[in-house]
C-alpha cells in the first residue's frame, strides 16, 4: 500500500508541479480578452450534452487541484485518512461544481455571450487604427486616415491619429525633397567638377567649348545646346561654329553656320546682354516676342528656351544657350543658377584660351612680322615685296589670293592693284589699274578709311551688281580688306579672297591684321618715298630738258608742238591737243600730236563747235579735269558719242593761264587722249600739271621778255611824243615872241604866255606821273592818311576840272550823298585820283560828253564813281586798262594815269574797277574805308 501511496503520491506532485509551471502562461492566455470571448463563443455553440461534458471536465480538472491542495494540506495525517479525506472533498466538489456549471450554462453564459459580441463591437475600431498603426511603424505614412465618427468615444483618438499620419506625411514630403535637392547638388557638384576638369585638361578653345557644351546638354536633357559668339561693337552674333553645338539626336537640326540677326535676337539681346542676366522661357508660344523671333523658334522647333551671357570683367564674349524641341520644360531657379554658373566657368575659361591663343599667336605673329621686315629690306622692288608679304599672310590665314589694292589721296579714289599672291597659277589674276564705280568707291572709303573698320565681303554684303560680277570672275566666294595707313594716312588696302570655301572671321584674327597692315604700310612708305625720289629725279630732269629746249625757240606754236611731243612720249598716250582761245573766245586746235592712230582730228577745227562740250573744259586756273572712262565719267550721251568717234576713251585736261597779269585768265588747254580706259594716278597728274606749267611760264618768260621790250619801244614812243606835242607848242609861242610881231606889250603875248603855261602843266604832270610811278613801284611811298571829308576832295577835284571840260563842251555833274562820312585817306593822293578819271572821260571821248561823279556810303566804305556817256572801252582793251604803258593807248598820252590810280587805291587798302559798254559809256569806280 506504502509503494501504491507514493506512486499516486509522485504522480500527483508532479502534474501538480506542471500545472503550478505552465498555469501563469495558460491563466495569462485566457484573461485576453480576445482568446476569452472566442472561447465564451465556441461554449455558447455547444450543446447541452456537450457543455455539460466540458463542465465535468472543467469541474474534475478543478477538483483535482482541490484534492491536490488538500493534500497538502492534509499531509500530515495518516495517509488513509488522508486519501479518504481528498476523496470526499473531490465528490462534494464534483457534485456543487456539476451544479454551479449547469447554473452557469443556462443562466450566465449566453447573457455573457450577448455581452461579449457588443465589447467586439466596441474593440474593433480600435483593432482597425491598431492595424493602421502597425503600417504607419513599417514607415508606410501614407495610409488611409481613419474615419471618424461623431459621437463615438474613439473619434478623438481618430483625429489625433490622422493629425500625426498627416505630420508624418509632411516629414516624408520634406524629407523626400532634401534627398532629392542632396541627390542634385551631388549631381551638379560632379557636373561642376567635370567642367572643371575639362577646362584644365586643354587649352586649346575649341577643345574646351566643345566639351563644355556638350556636357551641359547632357546634364540638362536638352535637344541642343550652343556657344554663339558675340560682337560688342557692332551688337551682332557671330554665325555659330561647328565645334560649339552640341544635338541630342540626329533628328534635332544642326545650327552650324547659323547668324543670327538683330531682329531675332531682340529680346535676347536686350534681357540677356543689356541687363546681363539668364533668360528663361519655358514656352515660347506663351510670350510676346517680334515676328522675326517668332519664325526663328518656328524653323529651330523650339518648345522652351534657356541662355545665360558670358562675361569677362565687364566684356560681353557670348553667351550659350539650351533649346527643348520634343518636349516642353519648366525650369526652375537651380536651372537658371546652374546654367549662370556653368556661363561663369565658361568666360573664365574662353578668356584663358585666348590668352593662350594670343600667346602662340603672339609667336607667330612676331615671326610673321620679321619676316615682313626682311622681305621689305631685301626685296629689289615694292612689287617683289608685297608678294613675299602676301605669300606668308596666305600661308598663316589660309588665303587663296592676297592682294594689295592702292589708294590716291590727291585723287581719293583706289588707282591700282599691286603685289598679288595666288596660291594656285591658274587663279584669275585682280592686278592692274583699278576703276570702281563711284558710289561703290565712295562707300570703301567711307568704311576703310573714315571709319577704319575691317570690311568682310560675302555674298549678304551690299555691293554693285558689276562688283559682285567681278567677283564672281575672280571666283571670289569671301573676301576681307583691311585699310593700311602711314601716319594716319590712307595709302592702301590689304585683300584676303578665298575662292574655294568661305571663311568666317572672328575679332582675334581681325586684330591680328592690324599690326600686319602697319609693318606694310612702312614697307610701301619706303619703297614709294624711292620711287617718288626717283621720279621725281626723273621728271625734274624731263622739266629742265624741256626749260632748256623752250627757251631755245622763239614762238608760241614751236613752243608748245615741242611739248606736246615730249608729253605723248613720256605718258604714252595716243593724242595730245593744245586748244586755243580764238579773239571769238571759241576753243580751236592750236597744237596736236598723234601717235599710233590714224589722224581723228583736222589742225585748226573749231573744237567749240561740239555740243556740250564745255562740259569737260576746266572753268578755272589750276584746275584739272580728270576723265578715266567717258563711259562713266561723261552722262552727256552725244558727247560720249562724239569722243568714241575719235578713239578717244580717256581724257586729261589742265589750263594754259597768263599768271603774269594782274588777274589769272584762261589762254589755252592742254588735252592728253587715250585710246583706252585709263586710270590717272597723282603722280602723272603732278607731272603733267609740273610740264605744263613749266613750259607756260618760259613761254610767258618770254613772252614778258618781248612785251617789255615792247613796253620800253612804247614808253619811248609815248613820252617822245607826250614831251614834244607841250614842247613844240611852247617853242611856237616863244618864237612869236621873239619876232616881235605883235608888238612889245605883255597883253599882246597873254594868249602865248597861257599857252605856254598849260603846256609847262602837262609837263609838270608827266614828269609827276613818272616820279609818283617809280616811287609807288620801289615802295619808297609812305602815305600820310588822315580823316578826311570827301566831299571837300571831290568839290576840289571837280573845279580844277572845269576849264578843261568847258573847252570841250563837256559839264561835269555832281550827286554825292548827304552827311557822307569821313574816309581815312590822303587827300592830295585821292585827288589825283579823280582827276586823273575825269581828265580821261573828257580826253578819250569826243566833245559834249557829260561826267557824273558820285559818292555813297556802303557798309564801311565810301564809293566814289566818275561815269561817261561816251563810247566806252572795246572788248579788246580791258584786260590792259590798269598796265603801264599798254600799247593800246599809244595815241592817249603816257598811259601811266589809270595804273598810278590803281596804285594810290591798293596803297589806301581800298579797291578800284569799271564797267563799261561799248557806245554807252564807261564808269570807273573806287573805295575808301570809313574813318
Amino acid at each position: 500500500m506504502s509503494g501504491f501511496y507514493y506512486i499516486l503520491h509522485s504522480c500527483l506532485h508532479y502534474s501538480f508541479n506542471l500545472i503550478k509551471k505552465y498555469f501563469i502562461l495558460i491563466f495569462l492566455k485566457i484573461i485576453k480578452w480576445q482568446e476569452l470571448t472566442e472561447m465564451l463563443k465556441w461554449f455558447n455553440n455547444l450543446k447541452l450534452s456537450q457543455k455539460i461534458t466540458a463542465l465535468v471536465i472543467f469541474e474534475a480538472f478543478f477538483l483535482t487541484l482541490l484534492g491536490l491542495a488538500g493534500y497538502y494540506i492534509g499531509f500530515g495525517l495518516d495517509k488513509t485518512a488522508a486519501l479518504i479525506l481528498t476523496l470526499f472533498i473531490i465528490t462534494i466538489a464534483i457534485i456543487s461544481l456539476i451544479t454551479l456549471g449547469y447554473f452557469i450554462a443556462v443562466f450566465i453564459a449566453k447573457p455573457l455571450f450577448d455581452i461579449t459580441e457588443k465589447m467586439r463591437e466596441v474593440t474593433k475600431p480600435l483593432s482597425d487604427i491598431t492595424e493602421k498603426m502597425r503600417e504607419v511603424a513599417k514607415g508606410n505614412f501614407f495610409v488611409e486616415p481613419a474615419k471618424v465618427r461623431g459621437k463615438d468615444e474613439f473619434a478623438e483618438p481618430y483625429k489625433v491619429f490622422n493629425a500625426m499620419t498627416e505630420n508624418l506625411r509632411d516629414s516624408a514630403n520634406k524629407e523626400k525633397i532634401l534627398k532629392e535637392r542632396a541627390q542634385f547638388l551631388k549631381d551638379r557638384e560632379v557636373f561642376l567638377k567635370q567642367i572643371m576638369v575639362a577646362l584644365i585638361t586643354s587649352l586649346d578653345i575649341k577643345d574646351t567649348i566643345r566639351a563644355i557644351v556638350n556636357k551641359t546638354g547632357e546634364f540638362f536633357k536638352a535637344d541642343q545646346c550652343y556657344y554663339v559668339e558675340y560682337e560688342d561693337k557692332i551688337q551682332e552674333h557671330l554665325p555659330i561654329n561647328d565645334y560649339a553645338i552640341y544635338l541630342s539626336s540626329l533628328n534635332i537640326k544642326d545650327l552650324a553656320g547659323l547668324k543670327f540677326t538683330k531682329e531675332q535676337m531682340q529680346p535676347v539681346i536686350r534681357y540677356v546682354f543689356l541687363q546681363k542676366q539668364a533668360l528663361s522661357i519655358n514656352n515660347v508660344n506663351e510670350i510676346e516676342v517680334p515676328d522675326e523671333t517668332k519664325d526663328l523658334f518656328k524653323e529651330l522647333g523650339v518648345k522652351s528656351f534657356l541662355s545665360a551671357p558670358i562675361i569677362f570683367k565687364e566684356e560681353l564674349i557670348g553667351r550659350i544657350g539650351l533649346h527643348y524641341v520634343n518636349e516642353f520644360k519648366e525650369f526652375s531657379k537651380d536651372d537658371i543658377d546652374l546654367i549662370t554658373a556653368i556661363s561663369d566657368q565658361l568666360a573664365t575659361a574662353i578668356h584663358q584660351a585666348k590668352l593662350y591663343s594670343q600667346i602662340e599667336e603672339t609667336k607667330e605673329r612676331e615671326i610673321l612680322l620679321k619676316t615682313i621686315i626682311s622681305n621689305t629690306l631685301l626685296s629689289s622692288n615694292l612689287e617683289e615685296a608685297l608678294r613675299n608679304i602676301g605669300e606668308e599672310v596666305a600661308r598663316l590665314f589660309n588665303a587663296d589670293r592676297i592682294s594689295f589694292m592702292f589708294f590716291d589721296n590727291t585723287l581719293q579714289t583706289f588707282s591700282e592693284i599691286k603685289g598679288e599672291y595666288r596660291r594656285k597659277e591658274d587663279m584669275p589674276s585682280a592686278e592692274g589699274k583699278v576703276i570702281l564705280e563711284k558710289n561703290f568707291e565712295h562707300y570703301l572709303i567711307e568704311e576703310l578709311f573714315i571709319k577704319k573698320n575691317s570690311l568682310i565681303i560675302d555674298n549678304n554684303s551690299r555691293i554693285p551688281e558689276g562688283f559682285r560680277d567681278l567677283l564672281k570672275i575672280l571666283y571670289v566666294k569671301t573676301a576681307i580688306a583691311i585699310p593700311i595707313f602711314y601716319r594716319d594716312k590712307p595709302i592702301a588696302v590689304i585683300l584676303l579672297n578665298y575662292t574655294e570655301s568661305t571663311n568666317q572671321w572672328n575679332k582675334e584674327e581681325l586684330d591680328f591684321l592690324v599690326p600686319i597692315a602697319q609693318q606694310v604700310s612702312i614697307g610701301i612708305y619706303l619703297f614709294q618715298l624711292n620711287e617718288k625720289l626717283g621720279k621725281s629725279v626723273t621728271t625734274e630732269r624731263t622739266v629742265r630738258d624741256i626749260v632748256l629746249e623752250a627757251r631755245k625757240l622763239e614762238n608760241y606754236k614751236k613752243i608748245f608742238d615741242y611739248l606736246l611731243d615730249r608729253l605723248a612720249n613720256i605718258f604714252g598716250v595716243d593724242r595730245v591737243l593744245n586748244l586755243h582761245f580764238t579773239p571769238d573766245g571759241n576753243l580751236s586746235i592750236r597744237n596736236e600730236v598723234i601717235k599710233n592712230i590714224d589722224q581723228a582730228y583736222s589742225l585748226g577745227q573749231d573744237i567749240s563747235n561740239v555740243k556740250n562740250i564745255e562740259q569737260i573744259f576746266p572753268d578755272e586756273p589750276d584746275k584739272m579735269v580728270v576723265i578715266n572712262d567717258i563711259n562713266t565719267d561723261i552722262k552727256d550721251p552725244v558727247l560720249k558719242e562724239y569722243f568714241r568717234s575719235k578713239r578717244t576713251i580717256s581724257l586729261l585736261l589742265y589750263p594754259i593761264a597768263s599768271r603774269y597779269l594782274t588777274k589769272q585768265q584762261i589762254i589755252g588747254i592742254i588735252m592728253l587722249c587715250s585710246s583706252m580706259p585709263r586710270k590717272w594716278t597723282s603722280e602723272e597728274l603732278d607731272s603733267f600739271k609740273l610740264m605744263v606749267d613749266t613750259t607756260t611760264l618760259v613761254y610767258l618768260e618770254i613772252k614778258q621778255k618781248q612785251d617789255a621790250e615792247e613796253e620800253r619801244k612804247t614808253f619811248l614812243a609815248t613820252l617822245t611824243h607826250d614831251l614834244r606835242s607841250p614842247l613844240l607848242a611852247e617853242q611856237k609861242a616863244l618864237e612869236g615872241v621873239i619876232s616881235k610881231k605883235f608888238g612889245t606889250s605883255l597883253e599882246n603875248f597873254l594868249e602865248y604866255l597861257e599857252e605856254m603855261h598849260r603846256t609847262n602843266d602837262e609837263l609838270l604832270r608827266i614828269v609827276n606821273n613818272l616820279l609818283l610811278t617809280y616811287q609807288y613801284e620801289s615802295g619808297k611811298t609812305e602815305l600820310q592818311l588822315e580823316s578826311s571829308n570827301i566831299n571837300d576832295i571831290i568839290d576840289v577835284a571837280v573845279k580844277s576840272m572845269k576849264p578843261l571840260a568847258e573847252d570841250n563842251d563837256s559839264e561835269i555833274v555832281t550827286d554825292i550823298q548827304p552827311d557822307s562820312p569821313l574816309v581815312m585817306a590822303n587827300g592830295d593822293e585821292i585827288k589825283r585820283v579823280i582827276t586823273n578819271l575825269i581828265n580821261n572821260a573828257i580826253k578819250h571821248n569826243t566833245k559834249g560828253t557829260n561826267i557824273n561823279v558820285k559818292a555813297k556810303k556802303i557798309d564801311n566804305e565810301v564809293q566814289i564813281s566818275v561815269s561817261d556817256n561816251g563810247k566806252g572801252i572795246p572788248e579788246s582793251e580791258r584786260p590792259y586798262i590798269f598796265q603801264r604803258y599798254p600799247s593800246t593807248k599809244r595815241k592817249i598820252g603816257s598811259g601811266l594815269g589809270l595804273y598810278l590810280s590803281k596804285q594810290i587805291i591798293d596803297a589806301h587798302k581800298g579797291k578800284i574797277w569799271f564797267d563799261t559798254e561799248e557806245g554807252k559809256g564807261t564808269t570807273f569806280y573806287f573805295t575808301l574805308p570809313v574813318s
